[in-house]
């Protein structure tokens, strides 16, 4: 009897169970703001000014330089924050009198995907922080050389009347430039 009845208890035990069953599953998406830039090379650049070799001529200017690449991943909290800017500031140093040192993001290269942001204009760098690109929804670039975007230096004479007359050769210098991925 103590058998039938153990026996009787157990299927009294799985007729609590369904035909279906279920669990929790938690799913946590992080926000996400990381900038980073790249290049084959150095992501140090020289724009050197040419000496003339002809009395009467002028110095000549370099050709602009093309070298490095700008990757990001974003995710936004699109509760709070529903894109970001990324902003470019000469953070060190100054940029010598009579010239400009003009900057342009190229749009994305198409290796990533999600809301890539939009290159504003041609910015020159300055000690107060510029807009470059804006309007980045939760996207990725695609990392490395040729992903992202292709940033674009130029070094001229600034639009001054009398811009040749500043320049100074003791005005050679390192600036640090500083990019920042950051909330709208």
């Amino acid at each position: 009897m103590s058998c039938s009845l153990l026996i009787g208890g157990l299927n009294l035990i799985q007729a609590q169970d369904g035909a279906t069953d279920s669990h929790s599953l938690a799913v946590t998406i992080p926000e996400v703001a990381l900038i980073d830039l790249e290049s084959s090379s150095s992501t140090s650049i020289t724009l050197e000014v040419t000496a003339p070799t002809e009395a009467g001529e002028a110095a000549t200017f370099p050709d602009p330089d093309t070298s490095i690449w700008m990757n990001y991943s974003s995710i936004v909290n699109g509760t709070e924050d529903s894109s970001r800017n990324v902003t470019v500031v000469v953070s060190n140093g100054t940029i010598p009198p009579g010239t400009k040192i003009s900057l342009v993001a190229a749009s994305d290269a198409g290796g990533g995907d999600g809301t890539m942001g939009t290159p504003t204009a041609s910015i020159d760098l300055s000690t107060s922080a510029q807009n470059l690109i804006t309007d980045i929804g939760s996207a990725y670039t695609g990392s490395g050389v040729s992903a992202g975007h292709n940033l674009t230096y130029t070094l001229a004479l600034s639009d001054a009347a009398d811009a040749y007359s500043q320049l100074d050769a003791n005005d050679s210098t390192t600036l640090t430039v500083l990019y920042t991925l950051s909330d709208n």
